[in-house]
């Protein structure tokens, strides 16, 4: 389970392992057949799948961006700060 404010966003096991890969390695690409091997036996299209679910759960400024043929990097995009508060989303997560 991850923390989003006060609140937790439930992810499956399957989400928390992909997650703690990509922040072992932010900014980095991390390639698909890593992540193949760490989210079990997956498809490629399972990892789409799984990875777009992850999306939906980050909290705005912070994306996993698809490298097509070479694997996935998690991202932190630069907010203004007077969007910081609008952005807040209960349901997303937030990264330190």
């Amino acid at each position: 389970m991850l923390r989003a404010g006060f609140d937790d966003v439930v992810c499956i096991d399957r989400e928390k392992r992909l997650i703690e890969c990509l922040l072992e390695r932010p900014g980095r690409c991390v390639p698909v057949q890593r992540l193949r091997c760490i989210a079990g036996p997956v498809s490629p299209i399972s990892l789409r799948v799984t990875m777009s679910n992850l999306r939906r759960k980050l909290s705005d400024g912070i994306w996993i961006k698809a490298l097509p043929q070479e694997g996935y990097l998690l991202e932190r995009l630069p907010i203004a700060p007077d969007d910081r508060e609008a952005t807040q989303d209960a349901s997303r997560v937030t990264l330190p």
